[in-house]
């Protein structure tokens, strides 16, 4: 399956859903496409995301290192605390490496549905409010 994604702008920031395989060609593609249309979203000069990991596969090396790019071109445009929503206790350890290679940032929290019946409202509370998911 190859990469599926969806980006909206809501009132907290913007929120980013993948789902399928995620190869550094499509995400060079797809963050080369948001570069070019995140000045046209009107954002706040501080903003939140949410990005939502659905039935992905294994992120590769390359991948974690194009979202290394992306989030800092993001934190560059004012992204402030940021929440990940993923599926399954088992993708903690495949996205844990991932952001290992690219680095945590301080204010991101990563929330598993399996665990939190209300992952979305945690993620939004965290990125509004910094309430603790």
């Amino acid at each position: 399956m190859s990469l599926n994604y969806k980006c909206e702008q809501t009132r907290y920031g913007i929120f980013l859903s993948f789902k399928g395989r995620i190869c550094a060609h499509d995400l060079e593609f797809w963050f080369n496409k948001l570069f070019k249309e995140i000045d046209d979203i009107k954002l706040k000069k501080s903003f939140g995301m949410i990005i939502e990991f659905d039935e992905i596969e294994p992120i590769c090396v390359e991948a974690a290192r194009m979202f290394a790019a992306g989030r800092a071109f993001l934190i560059g445009k004012g992204l402030h605390r940021t929440a990940i929503i993923f599926d399954s206790s088992a993708k903690i350890v495949d996205l844990m490496r991932a952001f290992n290679i690219i680095g945590q940032y301080k204010l991101q929290r990563m929330i598993c549905t399996m665990a939190n019946k209300d992952a979305n409202q945690k993620a939004i509370d965290w990125v509004e409010n910094g309430i603790e998911p």
